[in-house]
């Protein structure tokens, strides 16, 4: 052991095998032979031993890597492939007598960037000490996310609702200094799932804590009713991804107009899917799906491309309109967006003062110090920007003289609540006012009766978009549109 060699003498045989890795095993194997060994035989054993110390490397080697694949580096307990294989091993009758519950950290991210990575390390250490204390009696806690852990138990072991109630909260001390995480937690009778594969089931599992997270909630339960939402939302992703491959995802345009007489000054394109059988997918079903599978950019993209298209054809139709498309964001991040919107008015700078983008409040307000330079870049390039649904969240309000817009639109919400009560007037009257202190143009949607172009109107409002002065239309028909509205007029003005 000391000399770390083999050693023979006489009749016996100590061979000695050592690994590469530091601090692994070593092995000695003490052979007793009937006659003395000559040379030859121990030659033939130093040849035969280095062969079996590779194959003690190998070992170590495919150990390291089972390790690296199926257990979390920090905790050194199993991950999430680890926990898919140990679901698809698991027999139907003991699938049927378990649970498991998942609690997601909140706020992970930003822990993440505010501590070191031994303060990150100790907490994680801590709170991973916490799960075993409540949970005594689990079979296995998996950490399957940077955020997430998961609890494996007998459905008879599963803590009392009153427990369960108090999981999303938990005190974790940690290098003196005491952390108050919150978690959201998640539920799962294996017992109603046990044809569905451990990958599935746990895809499963991050969508009812994604659900949870929408509702606020602190606690919530599977429902097979889960699956059912989980395929459809699945199948619409290929689907839309499909579509815009295939070309079935077209734009309409909703006019936008002067209020005091009707006339056309600027375009929204709005987004359509139309399937092969002719019916329409609405869009409040595939973007929120889009936008949760990371596909946004990518149907945002689509869109761009499509609005400058069709603003070339308006203006070789001697109707040269401004086009407004929506973007989100993430788009303003995506270097690929950007970079194609930064192409095409290089190579078209013509189109640019034709384009227009529209952003919603919230996203607006979401990083406001993030978002407002890279909009100003593009007013800068000459294209303008409208901010949509302004006033629904008030946060723009302590903005309202730096906004990086040309345009605010008034959401319908508040356009409707005009003609019920006088709060929903004060509000809309508020935003025309601030609009014009602060040189926005302002334009109310979703018009749908004369009564409301009337109080806009009154109260200063130049431009509106609704049901009332048309209906999102496919190309063709808006070109017919636009031509009835110029009928009578000399060209000059649409």
């Amino acid at each position: 052991m000391a000399d770390k060699t083999h050693h023979f003498s006489g009749h016996f045989s100590a061979l000695y095998f050592d690994t590469e890795r530091q601090g692994e095993h070593k092995y000695v194997m003490v052979v007793e032979s009937e006659k003395p060994l000559t040379q030859y035989h121990i030659n033939l054993l130093q040849v035969f031993s280095e062969n079996v110390n590779n194959g003690f490397n190998n070992i170590v080697l495919c150990n390291r890597l089972s390790e690296l694949a199926y257990f979390d580096p920090q905790l050194n307990i199993p991950n999430r492939a680890w926990l898919v294989r140990f679901l698809d091993n698991l027999p139907t009758s003991e699938r049927c007598q378990s649970v498991i519950v998942a609690l997601n950290i909140k706020d992970f991210a930003e822990l993440v960037l505010s501590v070191d990575s031994d303060f990150l390390s100790s907490f994680l250490q801590q709170f991973h000490r916490k799960l075993q204390q409540r949970f005594k009696a689990q079979r296995v806690i998996a950490r399957v996310t940077d955020s997430c852990f998961i609890i494996l138990l007998n459905s008879e072991d599963l803590p009392t609702p009153q427990a369960m109630a108090k999981l999303n909260h938990f005190k974790v001390m940690t290098n003196n200094v005491q952390l108050h995480a919150e978690a959201s937690v998640a539920l799962m009778n294996l017992c109603e799932l046990t044809t569905v594969s451990g990958r599935e089931l746990l895809h499963m599992m991050d969508s009812t804590l994604l659900q949870s997270q929408r509702e606020h909630l602190a606690l919530i339960q599977y429902n097979p009713q889960f699956r059912s939402s989980i395929l459809e939302r699945h199948q619409l992703m290929q689907g839309l991804n499909n579509a815009i491959d295939q070309g079935r995802l077209l734009l309409m345009f909703q006019p936008k107009v002067r209020l005091d007489d009707g006339r056309v000054m600027g375009l929204e394109a709005l987004a359509r899917w139309r399937e092969a059988d002719g019916h329409y997918i609405p869009p409040g079903k595939f973007v929120p799906v889009a936008e949760m599978s990371g596909l946004i950019n990518k149907l945002d993209l689509h869109v761009m491309h499509l609005t400058v298209t069709a603003i070339k054809r308006l203006l070789d139709a001697g109707m040269p309109l401004p086009v407004s498309f929506n973007v989100t964001s993430s788009d303003l991040d995506d270097l690929f967006f950007m970079d194609s919107l930064d192409q095409l008015c290089r190579e078209s700078p013509q189109i640019t003062q034709w384009l227009e983008i529209e952003i919603t409040e919230s996203q607006t307000m979401q990083d406001y110090q993030h978002v407002r330079p890279l909009l100003q870049n593009l007013i800068d390039k000459g294209i303008s920007v409208s901010i949509d649904d302004f006033g629904t969240g008030y946060s723009s309000l302590q903005h309202i003289t730096e906004l990086s817009a040309t345009e605010l639109k008034i959401d319908k919400t508040f356009v409707d609540a005009m003609e019920r009560d006088k709060s929903g007037e004060a509000i809309v009257d508020m935003v025309i006012k601030l609009g014009k202190r602060f040189n926005y143009s302002v334009i109310a949607e979703g018009i749908e009766t004369p009564a409301q172009v009337q109080q806009l109107s009154a109260l200063g409002c130049e431009f509106g978009q609704g049901f009332w002065f048309a209906k999102p239309m496919e190309f063709d028909d808006l070109l017919n549109y636009l031509k009835d509205k110029t009928k009578g007029t000399d060209g000059s003005a649409i």
